[in-house]
């Protein structure tokens, strides 16, 4: 019998990257994972480990999921419905919606979010509270340092709707619908070995930019350091430059419980993950 182990337990965001401890759960699993932003308008890369739950019911809105945000943070929302080219910028304002203005979110970026509405009074353009589903990869922006716990039930597959890879090497923001980690290419729950090909590339963020990764499968079993090169600025720590490809290695990308990244392919695919639990 199989029991599997689901880091949700406690997972802590520091700086856009999480760390975690593990507990045992059976099917049927509600959590509780515990992130913590760092503040200092610092911006944390992250996605929903979890499907939200309040009183009960089912939600994804940012307002009930992210509890921690105070008046005057952002979220980030990469284009996911377009050729990913940029994001929608909201801005929280506490209250609002409960004070008579039609969200507690502005539009800060060009206006452009589906379903905003300009506010002559608040002299505003107010967006619709931003719905934040498990996978979903955002960044989150605060002043201060804040704790925010999200809690509901585990997501263990999208196999009924798997998430679509652009191609030609266009932008995808992604994170895993299960709250799980481990190396993006040996976890099986994970999944992403199915998707992954050489010349892919995977980007970390550290708080302050990114780890740039390139994927070459094949190489660690030809006695090369790694499978993957950091293209970067050769910061990635751990890596390891070798003469005789001339290229500087880098260990696999270990993702976390929460954890979003970058992800860029020149072919088209579709991301699923399935998860039993016995």
């Amino acid at each position: 019998m199989r029991t599997k182990t689901l880091l949700i337990a406690a997972a802590a965001l520091a700086v856009g990257i999480v760390t975690s401890t593990a507990q045992t759960y059976s099917q049927n699993v509600v959590g509780y994972v515990t992130m913590t932003f760092p503040g200092a308008n610092k911006m944390s890369l992250i996605c929903s480990p979890l499907q939200g739950l309040v009183n009960g019911v089912a939600t994804n809105g940012a307002t009930e999921i992210l509890t921690s945000l105070q008046t005057g943070d952002f979220i980030y929302v990469w284009h996911a419905d377009t050729n990913g080219t940029g994001y929608y910028v909201y801005e929280f304002h506490k209250g609002f919606l409960a004070g008579g203005y039609p969200s507690d979110y502005y539009d800060v970026g060009l206006g452009n979010i589906p379903g905003d509405e300009y506010n002559e009074y608040a002299d505003a353009t107010f967006a619709p509270e931003p719905q934040l589903g498990p996978g979903v990869a955002y960044f989150v922006q605060t002043a201060n340092k804040q704790t925010n716990t999200f809690t509901g039930t585990v997501v263990l597959s999208n196999t009924n709707s798997p998430v679509p890879i652009k191609a030609n090497n266009i932008i995808n923001m992604l994170g895993s619908v299960v709250p799980v980690g481990g190396d993006i290419v040996t976890d099986a729950d994970l999944c992403f070995s199915n998707i992954l090909s050489t010349g892919d590339f995977v980007m970390i963020w550290n708080g302050t930019g990114y780890y740039v990764y390139e994927y070459h499968k094949g190489f660690l079993a030809q006695g090369y350091p790694s499978d993957w090169y950091d293209v970067g600025l050769g910061n990635i720590p751990g890596d390891e430059y070798n003469e005789y490809a001339d290229a500087t290695f880098a260990p696999a990308p270990q993702m976390t419980v929460g954890q979003a990244w970058v992800y860029q392919s020149p072919n088209t695919n579709h991301w699923s993950q399935n998860v039993i639990l016995q």
